[in-house]
């Protein structure tokens, strides 16, 4: 039996620390990622990688995720997950449904506790 390998790009929107994890586990695991980020935090993971520990432990991580601050990403991306506060991701919007193609999965990650809803009427064809 063949099997056919895909290769799929992804965009993680949003360099805090669940975005940055996200983004690092699927470096680690061998997915095309690619991480959008802007100031500090894009010069900080520029040099460093995205950094972490896993409790108990103390030793410190570093992946060196791809990163950007290039919102056209999101048009060379086949999914995109937006990690970011509620606000951030709804000004993100416009951005990505200008950019995405028909093919792009956008995938709204947050800890608001109200799903979508907070994104309704953002999201384009909604």
């Amino acid at each position: 039996m063949l099997r056919k390998t895909v290769i799929v790009r992804v965009l993680v929107c949003g360099a805090g620390v669940q975005g940055s994890f996200l983004a690092a586990t699927m470096h680690q695991a061998g997915i095309d990622v690619i991480l959008l980020a802007r100031g500090d935090r894009l010069r900080d993971i520029q040099l460093r990688g995205v950094r972490f520990a896993i409790h108990p432990s103390t030793e410190v991580i570093s992946v060196p995720v791809p990163v950007t601050s290039d919102t056209a990403a999101v048009s060379e991306s086949d999914s995109v997950f937006v990690v970011m506060q509620k606000q951030q991701a709804i000004d993100l919007t416009p951005t990505l449904a200008a950019s995405r193609s028909d093919n792009t999965v956008v995938c709204y990650i947050g800890n608001n506790g109200t799903c979508d809803a907070d994104y309704r009427g953002h999201i384009p064809g909604d």
